[in-house]
């Protein structure tokens, strides 16, 4: 892999994160205000998020393994969370 296609890689997997970030933010904001979660929901969304802000501070461009798991993992949540977002 080349030095840009890594850096692509890297700089994709930190949007995905952001997006997946912003997205645990908007239900646990949601939810609060609403009231329409239980607190144990809250909490497990809450821990994911905090997973997520975790993994971001950790990730480094020579961590290609962990860059190459987030991006399979997450990429196709993304999409979807966009395409609701964007075409509800």
């Amino acid at each position: 892999m080349t030095e840009s296609q890594k850096w692509a890689a890297f700089d994709i997997a930190e949007i995905r994160l952001d997006l997946m970030i912003s997205h645990f933010d908007d239900l646990i904001s949601h939810a609060q205000r609403r009231s329409i979660c239980t607190a144990e929901q809250i909490a497990r969304w809450q821990l994911e998020h905090d997973k997520l802000v975790q993994a971001k501070a950790v990730v480094t461009l020579d961590d290609q393994a962990t860059i190459e798991w987030i991006n399979s993992t997450y990429g196709s949540i993304v999409q979807t969370i966009l395409q609701r977002k964007w075409h509800p």
